[in-house]
């Protein structure tokens, strides 16, 4: 633990129920606050989603830029930029803070510490223009304020070798340092049959799908759908699982009630996080379906990690950092190749079976360990006390 206490704040844009707060910055935040920092977040959304067990102090500043699930017009646009620029900077001058750490190159946090003395990290786990439903002229926008984040931090921790191996070509004189977004050490004792919640036979098979609906960002549930017909007439015991939600949740929903056998096809919704490692074991294969853009290259896979803690078999796209979460010797079927659909087909095929389960736990056996937030945390908060001594 480090000798000083170091005043460190989260300056983030997203709802407190977004997959970064939940699965990156409030981890990495908690890291920081076990070691003796004082920590606290800052961000945009709603003050009732604040609940009463937040470990990390936070304060809503302002609204999001999508208070619903519409996109705003251009002058409303314009209106919660300005609203939300402002409250984060007066939340941000009544701070007396040693460090900000900004959570993703977004315009109105980028805009609110601009002209604030403060040294600050870039914390990124996405490529920002190309993850979301961006038209050409927001993507110019979200480009040119990444590169001048980038350029003004004093550090940049990204999750993934893409983004590092970007960063660097950006700033090549600036340390830039890989902080993937890990998995919690401790297993939660939380339980729910998804047998028993679906009414599904004792030996039935389950693939499961954990996390966002959302195709247009990456997650190409899709990719699952397109092969349902052939795997699930071959296989009468298999059942598909979809736990989760997000913006294509109901395109998804209407695709699967076209394919055959959809009665197998079971949409669980939107689950609480604790759930996440008795899904995972309930499960005899998960899967990660994903495209080779830069998306996902520059994404973490949190169903990855996942399935390494919990012993449970996965099939996911050959790209970005799954190549180096998975061990070499399971390439040959744990990874697909997202241009190939034969090739999804045949590695769920065999995922399924008892042979890949034992070989899977043989050849994977406590490398989650070196993912946990632990591991990571530690790095993360002596990058943070030599940037401030």
């Amino acid at each position: 633990m480090c000798s000083k206490q170091i005043r460190v704040t989260f300056l983030a844009t997203l709802p407190l129920n977004s997959s970064t707060i939940i699965g990156r910055t409030i981890p990495l935040a908690t890291e920081l606050q076990k070691r003796g920092h004082d920590v606290n977040l800052i961000t945009l959304g709603k003050t009732t989603d604040i609940s009463e067990n937040q470990s990390i102090p936070t304060k809503i500043a302002g609204p999001t830029f999508r208070i619903d699930s519409k996109k705003p017009y251009f002058f409303q646009l314009i209106s919660r930029y300005v609203s939300a620029k402002n409250g984060l900077r007066l939340a941000l001058n009544e701070q007396e803070t040693d460090v900000v750490v900004l959570v993703k190159p977004h315009p109105q946090n980028y805009s609110a510490i601009k002209k604030i003395p403060v040294p600050f990290i870039l914390d990124s786990d996405d490529e920002e223009k190309y993850s979301s439903r961006t038209n050409y002229l927001e993507k110019v926008i979200l480009g040119s304020i990444d590169k001048h984040a980038s350029k003004k931090s004093q550090l940049i921790t990204a999750c993934s070798p893409f983004l590092v191996a970007k960063y660097k070509q950006i700033c090549p004189n600036k340390p830039v340092e890989f902080i993937p977004t890990a998995i919690s050490n401790e297993t939660s004792t939380d339980f729910l049959d998804l047998r028993r919640y679906f009414d599904l036979d004792s030996n039935s098979q389950i693939i499961l799908y954990l996390g966002s609906l959302s195709i247009s960002s990456g997650h190409r549930i899709d990719q699952i759908l397109n092969i349902w017909n052939e795997i699930s007439t071959q296989n009468l015991k298999l059942h598909l699982i979809l736990a989760g939600d997000g913006i294509d949740a109901d395109i998804i929903r209407a695709r699967a009630k076209l394919l055959s056998n959809n009665n197998r096809i079971h949409f669980f919704g939107r689950f609480d996080n604790n759930l996440a490692d008795c899904f995972t074991r309930q499960a005899n294969l998960l899967v990660d379906p994903v495209d080779n853009s830069i998306t996902n290259q520059a994404k973490s896979s949190s169903r990855t990690l996942q399935a390494l803690k919990n012993g449970t078999p996965i099939v996911t796209g050959n790209v970005g950092i799954r190549n180096l979460l998975i061990p070499e010797s399971l390439h040959n079927w744990a990874l697909y190749d997202p241009n190939n659909p034969i090739t999804l087909v045949n590695n769920i095929k065999y995922g399924l079976t008892d042979e890949a389960k034992t070989i899977f736990r043989d050849n994977t056996k406590d490398n989650w360990k070196q993912w946990t937030w632990d591991v990571v945390g530690a790095k993360f908060s002596s990058l943070i006390e030599e940037l401030t001594l």
